[in-house]
């Protein structure tokens, strides 16, 4: 049996790993077939014991041409060459997909099976489990799947596995802080004067949010304060302020309607998507990024710039406040009375140290006129000096609020641009 099934080595072939049995190379063989090219002759479950099994691999590897044979081998070989670790995740993965293609309908298997290249065969897999994980989802969810035309698809359901990742890393959160919050209790995020400054940075976060986002938001600072339920509160703030970062300043535009009357006139003097008065870019992703955005504030202002510097547009006027005066009152004492102070400080002293300030302060003031670059900046050198602005930024130290993200938002993370 084993002259039937064992390949005889090259002198260049790294010597076989123990344990693999009486078959070595074509038990390792039968899994990388199983991984890297899907046939006919895989019936079932991958059983590297079951001599039939091998049998048929046997067959079916003398079925190729001599080159697919070698590139096996030399796969093989490359197999052995990795740490032992590498080669049991491995197995492993190829071990599942062998078992997920023999569960397959025939119809389904055989469109893996007939693929005509490694790249389609994959992009068929990719449909196959896609639409198996949407199986697994609510009613609502498949009839709105079922809705979208393809191209629509994938990002949805990117969308529906973020969503579900994210609610699985907060339950994570909220069962690590339990004790802190526990309901009726005034946790310490929420002390003091810290509620009502929470509050007013909510007040200012709600411009930029999407009427679902504020419902959620809404639902859980009512909680808070009618039940003592902060957990939930304190947990959607930080994830919202992660998302949906706020600018210091009046609220400006969220939509083309509400754009100053010279900006409108550039724009459609200006660019082809803006020829038609009211109607958005379409088409390339700057422009897609601009369409989400609408309705929202500093967002769409944001992205709006983005976009007018991309396509080599200067806006005749900046959309948002971008000097000191034009600042809210509570922004301006910050800067006359905390900010700047601290930074001269740091400015007159000696070496490196005295570099870094006389840089932030030069900084501070060349970005005087520029939106969004001048508030941003405000917010940026106070998280340097680790000081807060009053409404504009989460109250109390950052590490209180970092233990309440999950992983993936943690600033650092994911950089919002």
């Amino acid at each position: 049996m084993s002259g039937m099934i064992w390949h005889p080595r090259s002198p260049s072939s790294p010597p076989p790993r123990p344990g693999w049995g009486r078959y070595p190379l074509f038990t390792l063989y039968s899994l990388l077939f199983t991984a890297l090219v899907a046939t006919a002759a895989h019936e079932g479950p991958l059983n590297s014991d079951d001599p039939a099994y091998l049998r048929r691999q046997y067959a079916w590897f003398q079925t190729l041409d001599a080159g697919r044979q070698q590139q096996l081998r030399k796969l093989h070989e490359d197999f052995l060459g990795l740490d032992e670790k590498d080669q049991a995740r491995l197995t492993r993965v190829m071990q599942s997909y062998n078992a997920w293609l023999a569960r397959l309908p025939e119809d389904d298997r055989q469109r893996v099976v007939t693929a005509p290249s490694a790249a389609e065969r994959l992009e068929v897999v990719r449909q196959l489990r896609e639409w198996e994980w949407v199986e697994t989802l609510p009613r609502p969810y498949k009839e709105e799947y079922a809705r979208l035309d393809a191209d629509a698809r994938r990002p949805k359901v990117q969308e529906w596995r973020a969503e579900e990742a994210e609610r699985r890393e907060e339950w994570m959160v909220a069962k690590s802080h339990w004790q802190e919050f526990q309901p009726g209790k005034v946790p310490a995020i929420f002390d003091g004067d810290r509620k009502e400054l929470v509050d007013v940075f909510v007040g200012h976060l709600k411009e930029n949010l999407s009427d679902t986002e504020w419902n959620e938001l809404r639902d859980a600072q009512a909680a808070a304060n009618e039940f003592g339920i902060y957990l939930r509160y304190a947990m959607e703030v930080a994830r919202l302020a992660d998302r949906h970062p706020v600018l210091p300043g009046k609220v400006g535009p969220k939509a083309f309607d509400s754009l100053p009357e010279e900006v409108k006139t550039y724009l459609i003097r200006n660019d082809a998507h803006f020829r038609k008065k009211g109607v958005f870019p379409s088409g390339d992703d700057d422009a897609k990024a601009l369409q989400r955005a609408k309705g929202r504030w500093p967002d769409f202002a944001v992205e709006l710039t983005r976009y007018c510097q991309k396509k080599g547009l200067k806006l005749p006027v900046a959309l948002g406040d971008c000097r000191k005066e034009d600042m809210p009152p509570e922004v301006q004492e910050f800067l006359n009375k905390t900010l700047e102070p601290q930074v001269k400080r740091e400015a007159a002293k000696s070496g490196e140290a005295g570099k870094v300030g006389k840089a932030d302060l030069q900084a501070l003031e060349e970005a005087q006129g520029k939106w969004p670059d001048y508030p941003r900046l405000i917010l940026d050198l106070a998280k340097k000096y680790k000081q807060s602005i009053p409404g504009w930024t989460l109250p109390g130290p950052p590490q209180m609020w970092d233990k309440l993200r999950a992983a993936k938002n943690r600033p650092g993370v994911i950089v919002r641009p």
